[in-house]
């Protein structure tokens, strides 16, 4: 009987993350139609540029705690982890952008672009890696209800932002004032939400208990695993200017839809089942991952089918005809898009089996693979469109060897 009662709930979980996320998704989408038309895509490479430098860097700056704190049988060891991960972030975006601040204003002065910006880049990097870790606490605590008011809360107040800042005459600078308002407000919502003890947030309290070890690889890991994710709009920004990059970023915000609704869902989910099934049973986590593969598959194929088939002739429609390039990346990324969306959620399973060198291995092969894929495709001569199906394709594939790993690592999870 118990195998149900885990299986309703996890259900439960699904659609409780998912309603929230589609409905944030939806308020994104809503506005993007206005923002590309108030903002240039220069100005949204800009703040891709930035963003991505944040996604990259935030491992670093919490040491990957967010993937420690749903493992430990004690609740007192997983509160430390989340203390240690909190001092370690906001002791990251004090420090780090001051140091940023001074070496900018040395080495280019005001600074132009994407150069204007790049200091945001730190106390951003500090935010996500707030944000992660506290999310982690909530996904330990099955706070899923909470996990999808701030899905919703953080879209409504990063869009309301921007829109407001776009349409006042900001530049890249208003959409980065919405992200991180928005990061700021989720890191309270899911504090008060997630049921977080206030002496975390008083005490000087945090230990790794013996963890630093897992957490150092996991940090690495992450940095890798970010590298393979934000490798293609620092790339494609290097290669073929800002305003390419600020085409691929619409692309990737579309391509981000069916991934958050999908992916985010069901890996959080996934990995707070699996967790707590290892943690009380023993067992290995097998069937669980199988049964997550399933659905995973039935959802992936439909969504590519959509992004290869339509955004072509849907993304001028909405977007304006400035932005027709974006419709053709999205169609480039399809083949992406399908395997990330069964991949990625299952390689939460690594983490799980203590695999840390498996997951490590495999970022650090994905990020040599998607570098190389699209410095290739640029000595090639080939247009920005060509080399991102050059990068959806390798991504596609280091995907499929992603799920393997995690097949074979399920067995290990007991």
């Amino acid at each position: 009987m118990s195998r149900p009662r885990g299986q309703s709930g996890a259900r439960r979980g699904v659609a409780v993350i998912v309603s929230g996320t589609l409905v944030a998704q939806l308020l994104v989408l809503a506005a993007y139609p206005i923002l590309t038309r108030v903002f240039t895509a220069a100005e949204f490479g800009a703040y891709a540029l930035v963003y991505a430098v944040a996604n990259l860097f935030f491992p670093l700056a919490a040491l990957r705690v967010d993937a420690l704190v749903p493992l430990p049988r004690s609740e007192d060891e997983a509160i430390d982890l989340v203390g240690f991960g909190l001092r370690a972030a906001a002791g990251v975006g004090l420090l780090g952008t001051a140091v940023v601040l001074l070496v900018q204003a040395w080495l280019f002065g005001g600074g132009e672009g994407s150069w204007r910006w790049l200091w945001a880049a730190v106390p951003l990097t500090a935010l996500v890696a707030a944000f992660q870790v506290v999310n982690a606490w909530a996904i330990r605590r099955g706070r899923f209800g909470a996990i999808a008011r701030r899905s919703v809360l953080q879209a409504a107040v990063m869009v309301s932002i921007q829109v407001a800042a776009g349409l006042g005459g900001a530049v890249a600078g208003g959409l980065l004032a919405g992200l991180s308002v928005a990061f700021v407000v989720s890191i309270v919502a899911l504090v008060v939400g997630s049921g977080l003890p206030r002496e975390v947030l008083t005490l000087r309290r945090g230990d790794l208990h013996g963890r630093a070890g897992a957490a150092a690889s996991l940090s690495l890991a992450g940095v890798l695993n970010g590298a393979g994710l934000q490798a293609p709009v620092l790339l494609v920004s290097a290669f073929f200017g800002l305003g390419a990059a600020g085409q691929f970023a619409l692309a990737q915000q579309a391509i981000a839809v069916p991934a958050a609704l999908v992916g985010q869902a069901v890996s959080q989910v996934f990995l707070s089942r699996l967790s707590a099934h290892v943690r009380e049973t023993g067992e290995s986590g097998r069937t669980i991952f199988l049964a997550a593969t399933r659905p995973l598959l039935l959802l992936a194929v439909p969504a590519g089918l959509a992004a290869l088939l339509l955004a072509p002739a849907v993304f001028p429609i909405v977007f304006g005809d400035a932005w027709r390039v974006s419709g053709e990346m999205v169609a480039a990324l399809s083949v992406s898009l399908a395997a990330q969306l069964v991949g990625a959620p299952l390689s939460q399973t690594l983490i799980v089996a203590g695999a840390a060198r498996t997951q490590l291995a495999w970022d650090a092969s994905r990020v040599v693979a998607v570098v190389a894929s699209l410095v290739l495709a640029d000595l090639a001569g080939a247009s920005a469109t060509g080399a991102v199906w050059c990068y959806s394709l390798v991504n596609a594939a280091s995907y499929v060897v992603g799920w393997v790993l995690a097949y074979r690592a399920s067995s290990r999870t007991g």
